[in-house]
């Protein structure tokens, strides 16, 4: 289990970045849309974050192994877009993203081939 590399470091950041482009567009198409807004809130929050989250995590542990940034990292991200697209009630499921993650990225390190077993 390792901390972190770069590229990780660049999986999160990426991972930040997702979740504030896509809880935005949600959250405008919500103040847009008459009908079928809050259900394009509910969608990004139910399945495009933690799709986002697992692939990302993912990819992490298949290039780079088991790393311990994703119990925290998915969580820690969220925190922005919560406070400033929903509210504090939506923690939860920065929660239960850090869950994806951390279950994506060791079996993504099930896949992880190092320079010994080649």
């Amino acid at each position: 289990m390792r901390l972190g590399t770069k590229d990780t470091w660049l999986r999160i950041a990426l991972l930040l970045v997702s979740y504030m482009v896509l809880s935005a567009l949600s959250f405008g198409l919500q103040r847009v849309a008459d009908d079928g807004g809050v259900a394009a809130l509910f969608g990004t929050l139910l399945a495009l974050l933690p799709v986002v989250t697992v692939i990302l995590a993912a990819w992490d542990g298949v290039k780079e192994g088991l790393s311990i940034l994703w119990v925290f990292a998915p969580i820690a991200c969220f925190l922005l877009p919560m406070f400033v697209f929903f509210n504090y009630t939506a923690l939860i499921y920065g929660a239960a993203y850090s869950v994806l993650a951390m279950v994506a990225n060791a079996i993504g390190a099930l896949f992880h081939r190092t320079n010994s077993d080649s």
